[in-house]
């Protein structure tokens, strides 16, 4: 069967998704700092977020930023600092800041790690949409 031209993102529906990614650890058994997790083709707003973890650290926070190029760091947070000191296993909600969490095409989202973290199997779930209200 034949393939197909991809369609421009202009040109297909609006998106209503979740976004799942489990966060990755470095060598020394570490969580990797600040990893970007997704990328905005179009405008994009962050509805909510949530995080588990397998094992938890208590002085670790994570902040959901946006950035366009460059380091996760340098980006704008659209989220308080969520603590993975929950029970392993338990959702940590995160709180998005409403009037930052359009995310303008081209951007990634990213997890900024504040404190060296040893929490295991972190999952981040975002809930997106692109049709603004």
């Amino acid at each position: 069967m034949p393939g197909e031209l991809p369609l421009p993102v202009n040109t297909f529906p609006d998106v209503l998704q979740y976004i799942s990614v489990n966060l990755s650890q470095d060598g020394s058994g570490t969580m990797t700092a600040d990893q970007p997790i997704f990328h905005c083709e179009r405008d994009t707003v962050v509805d909510a977020a949530f995080i588990r973890c397998g094992t938890a650290d208590a002085d670790a926070t994570i902040t959901l930023k946006h950035f366009t190029t460059g380091n996760v760091t340098d980006g704008t947070a659209f989220s308080s600092a969520a603590a993975l000191s929950a029970t392993a296993g338990t959702v940590i909600p995160v709180t998005i800041t409403t009037t930052a969490n359009v995310i303008p095409a081209g951007d990634a989202i990213g997890i900024d790690l504040a404190n060296t973290s040893t929490a295991v199997g972190i999952n981040v779930t975002l809930r997106i949409r692109t049709k603004r209200k």
